[in-house]
């Protein structure tokens, strides 16, 4: 079963039989790689922006930052900032 977007935030489900799956070539990924305690990182909810403990230890001496994006190449940042600059974000401990 996999899933693909249908438009306005709708997901389509969709299964297929298959008889044989061939898994040569395809590796197994270590599960430290999907650790949430070893990289810092972010979940983007609507209304809100999520960060992982080790994302929160290393702002940890902000209290605002600044979320700037790049389309092109659907790059993030997180500038820590001041409470008074615009668009300013206060982190929620």
């Amino acid at each position: 079963m996999f899933t693909h977007s249908v438009g306005n935030g709708k997901v389509c489900y969709i299964e297929r039989e298959v008889e044989r799956i061939d898994y040569d070539g395809f590796e197994v990924v270590p599960l430290e790689e999907f650790s949430s305690t070893t990289f810092p990182a972010v979940t983007l909810k609507s209304g809100s922006v999520v960060f992982n403990t080790r994302a929160i230890k290393t702002l940890d001496k902000y209290r605002h930052i600044k979320i700037l994006m790049r389309s092109d190449n659907k790059f993030m940042f997180v500038k820590p900032c001041e409470e008074d600059e615009k668009d300013a974000l206060q982190i929620v401990k």
